[in-house]
């Protein structure tokens, strides 16, 4: 069967469209157009990136190969949740023609608690295919998280990426923000008592709000992401 025929198949018995196809892309990240679902379906492009196949595969709970390459069953698939070999060799092969490099501050640690004091250091660099990546901005530093105030949506030692071309502000969105010579993660609300006031969150219950009280006090940009790597 086709790369047209199989998304055709997807359509029929998910109920989905063309556009829908678009959407689930984008939300993971991808720029694609609704010409280039198209080109799939009109049988115009016959073979589908790996990337993308990751993404659709785990949003249909479907067989990868199967989407990618007609090899077996649509509903034959591997249940565990983890990355397979094939998911490690599509990203290694996409990491080679289209790796974007993210800045890593390893040494700048935002608290997700009481305050972390960070001082300069040079970063390394984190590869990531661009289907991975959580935004289209080229202005994304990666570092880490300590602390655990925003618990459940961004956990300690997790590595978040902070969009510094988003740096205006959005109310309840999480933020990474600089204050009196600390940085933090926290959800970032307007004071409607005040126009220059702000409030900062926790999602953490344990962890009470408060006010910004010090007149440093700037936005470095908004939390678009975050990942999870453990040494086991």
């Amino acid at each position: 069967m086709s790369l047209s025929g199989r998304l055709k198949t997807l359509q029929r018995e998910f109920g989905v469209k063309q556009g829908d196809f678009v959407q689930i892309l984008k939300d993971s990240g991808v720029d694609i157009t609704v010409s280039a679902i198209k080109g799939m379906f009109q049988g115009r492009t016959q073979n589908l990136k790996p990337s993308y196949a990751i993404i659709l595969a785990k949003y249909f709970k479907i067989n990868r190969d199967w989407l990618e390459s007609g090899v077996g069953n649509m509903r034959d698939k591997n249940e565990k949740e983890i990355v397979s070999l094939n998911d490690l060799s599509a990203i290694a092969n996409s990491l080679n023609k289209n790796a974007v490099q993210i800045p890593f501050y390893e040494d700048i640690r935002a608290s997700a608690g009481t305050g972390c004091i960070n001082g300069e250091c040079e970063p390394t660099y984190i590869q990531l295919v661009p289907e991975l990546l959580p935004t289209r901005s080229k202005e994304v530093d990666a570092i880490r998280v300590h602390g655990d105030s925003m618990s459940g949506t961004v956990d300690d030692g997790d590595i978040i990426f902070v969009d510094k071309n988003d740096n205006g502000l959005i109310n309840g969105k999480i933020y990474v923000v600089y204050l009196c010579e600390e940085v933090y993660v926290k959800r970032v609300f307007k004071d409607p008592s005040g126009t220059n006031k702000f409030i900062l969150k926790s999602d953490n219950p344990v962890y009470p709000q408060f006010d910004v009280a010090c007149d440093d006090f700037r936005v470095i940009g908004r939390v678009v992401g975050n990942m999870n790597i453990k040494k086991l």
